[in-house]
């Protein structure tokens, strides 16, 4: 039976979600590789139960959108701490909920937990469950003195639904996080931009199989995957915090439960230097978030194919590491806050200094270029100023005329050029300053040749007649402008 929240919306869309609902019903999901006896023997029950859906005794399958939704109703109504909020729809009408304990107005950090952004991670979401329960008046009740906390249970409802890795359009939301182009990631956007939390979970699960062996020969064993954000621009004191406080507090909570991890870090490359052998690109959530300045970190437990296979041991996985970063966060709550507070004043003072990262690669040395003081972004470009507000970048629209220094960029057959020149700015521009928070998540929105940049499609070719997109703004400036 289908989920009631499947309503009338874009007819054309829903028609072919729902023709390949009822094709895998039918057919039955892609059969994955099977697990090797061998490794599924090593892999023990541990001595654990959940009560949520997901594991009603005799369940074959997993929890359902409705039973999703009279679960967390139950929840509420145990504590006057949890407010449901519905932060956005689906590209096939299925609501996208956020539990909110205990969030309010004061110097308390805010951990945000993001579970299934790809559905295939069953165990990422029914854990997501047991963490809401356990601090609804449970166990972990108490946390909430010390913090906040904000979990989205199924971040990707339509992909959840099928099992399926993207969202209903075929994009892949966890590579969605600066272009935004799914509701789903705009969702998550704002409830970035709005309570910009100190700490971001994202729950997901990985393939023990697959590529793993084709490419290595056999099967991955360890339990979990922890990868904080490896991003270009990344502060130092961020990255030092994910790894103090969210990852060893991990490790050695799972080590407790003989449950093994692993990580995609490199060893130093010859010039000395550590980088992360995963993406590294500013479109994740993991990284996105670490630009917003917070701590980030990807957990991920061995599940994707395995369907039921080892359901206990991969949500205990999760659990067990959730509880462990939430233990350590509401240790070190005044000094999480001071760390990201200190990250963002430092972020914001130092536009026109320095240099940024525009380019990098796993086990690459990155590329730079100079901090530029702001971006001009030219009136006839509002879709893309439209783009930045929804990433919470502030944008101002200029209100009087001025001539500023800039560099142009200049596309050739294999890179960018910046050609300095001088620029008359008119009423109507927009004005990006780099005397911001998020200045370093706009540096890679509107560099052109930063992964995943917004700029790319209004690059302006040397010879156009159009005024460029896009301009670099290269001496401090005070426009007379107005918020937008």
């Amino acid at each position: 039976m289908l989920p009631a929240p499947l309503r009338a919306g874009k007819a054309c869309q829903r028609g072919l979600f729902l023709l390949a609902l009822l094709s895998s019903q039918a057919w039955g999901l892609p059969v994955a590789p099977t697990e090797p006896p061998a490794v599924a023997a090593q892999l023990t029950v541990p001595p654990v139960s959940f009560e949520t859906p997901g594991f009603a005794r005799g369940r074959a399958d997993f929890t359902s959108e409705p039973e999703l939704e009279a679960f967390v109703q139950g929840l509420r109504a145990r504590t006057g701490r949890l407010e449901v909020k519905t932060i956005g729809v689906s590209q096939q009408g299925l609501p996208i909920r956020m539990l909110s304990f205990g969030v309010r107005a004061d110097d308390r950090p805010t951990v945000l937990l993001v579970a299934m952004q790809r559905g295939d991670a069953p165990a990422a979401g029914e854990a997501a469950l047991v963490v809401a329960q356990r601090l609804a008046g449970g166990p972990w009740a108490g946390l909430l003195d010390a913090m906040n906390v904000l979990v989205v249970p199924r971040a990707n409802p339509d992909g959840a639904l099928l099992r399926t890795r993207a969202t209903a359009s075929g994009v892949d939301l966890d590579a969605d996080h600066l272009q935004l182009r799914t509701p789903e990631a705009r969702a998550l956007a704002d409830v970035l931009a709005r309570h910009r939390p100190d700490v971001v979970i994202d729950l997901g699960e990985f393939d023990p199989g697959g590529d793993w062996i084709g490419r290595h020969g056999g099967w991955i064993r360890a339990d979990a995957s922890l990868q904080p954000g490896a991003v270009g621009n990344l502060p130092e004191s961020l990255e030092h915090l994910a790894r103090q406080s969210l990852v060893q507090p991990m490790r050695r909570a799972l080590d407790r439960e003989a449950l093994t991890t692993q990580s995609l870090v490199a060893p130093p490359a010859q010039q000395g230097w550590q980088s992360s052998a995963a993406s590294v690109e500013a479109d994740t959530l993991r990284n996105v978030a670490a630009l917003r300045l917070a701590a980030a970190l990807q957990l991920e437990s061995r599940g994707v194919g395995l369907e039921r296979g080892h359901f206990v041991r991969r949500v205990h996985t999760h659990v067990t590491a959730v509880e462990a970063a939430l233990r350590s966060v509401a240790k070190q709550g005044e000094a999480v806050r001071q760390t990201t507070d200190d990250a963002r004043r430092a972020v914001s003072s130092s536009a026109c200094m320095g240099e940024i990262v525009i380019g990098s690669a796993p086990l690459a040395e990155p590329q730079r270029r100079d901090r530029p003081c702001g971006y001009l972004i030219s009136s006839g470009h509002r879709a893309l100023v439209e783009r930045l507000k929804a990433l919470g970048i502030a944008v101002r629209r200029v209100e009087a005329p001025a001539q500023v220094r800039v560099d142009r960029y200049r596309a050739s057959a294999d890179a960018i050029a910046l050609e300095p020149a001088r620029a008359n700015v008119q009423p109507g521009d927009f004005f990006v300053s780099m005397s911001q928070p998020l200045a370093n998540l706009a540096a890679a929105a509107l560099e052109p040749d930063t992964p995943a940049s917004l700029m790319a499609g209004w690059l302006a070719a040397a010879d156009s007649a159009q005024p460029a997109a896009v301009l670099r703004i290269t001496e401090p400036v005070t426009l007379q402008a107005i918020d937008w």
